[in-house]
């Protein structure tokens, strides 16, 4: 062999060490111990999930049943006023009629804001209900050993033996049974 081809080999060679360590650092990168969970089923079966959910409905359907009575009253108001407009004198309507656009404009703003609270409200307790399953997860995953945990709503498929959903679900019913949705202010 003459030393060009002698040479050219060599440098190949070196080249190709380059990739050798590549490979060589990827065989140290620890094997994948992995889990599943379902958070939909964790969020809606829970003791704490489904006391969220129970204190969201019980709160709107208040608000519902209170606003329903507001528009009622708002509507009869209305109702007199247009009564009324025959009698009154023309910017003594005007001024009413004002008052009570003004009364309609901030109970609507109002409830906005109690709307606005409730769904905070709500927020703060998922974020609180969330918070403990990663605790609980991270908790598991390293007793386990698990470097990996995948949420079953973005798999295809999994071997049912990798869920940890029952597992989690478990540890939370005993650690958060409930979580507490802070009342919106009246109307």
């Amino acid at each position: 062999m003459n030393s060009k081809k002698l040479f050219g080999l060599l440098l190949a060679i070196v080249a190709m060490s380059g990739l050798f360590t590549i490979d060589a650092h990827a065989q140290k990168m620890p094997n994948a111990v992995v889990a599943v969970i379902d958070m939909q089923r964790i969020i809606n079966e829970s003791l704490a999930g489904a006391n969220i959910k129970l204190q969201l409905d019980k709160y709107r359907g208040a608000l519902q049943t209170k606003v329903a009575a507001i528009e009622d009253s708002l509507r009869k108001e209305e109702a007199e006023l247009k009564r009324q407009q025959r009698l009154l004198a023309p910017d003594v309507f005007q001024e009413k009629y004002r008052a009570f656009q003004r009364k309609v404009t901030d109970t609507r703003r109002r409830l906005r804001e109690r709307q606005r609270q409730l769904e905070q409200g709500v927020g703060v307790a998922r974020r609180t209900l969330l918070n403990e399953i990663r605790t609980i997860v991270s908790e598991m995953a390293s007793k386990r050993g698990i470097n990996l945990v995948q949420v079953s709503a973005q798999l295809v498929f999994f071997d049912g033996r990798l869920d940890i959903t029952t597992e989690v679900m478990k540890a939370l019913n005993k650690r958060l049974p409930k979580v507490d949705v802070p009342k919106p202010a009246d109307l």
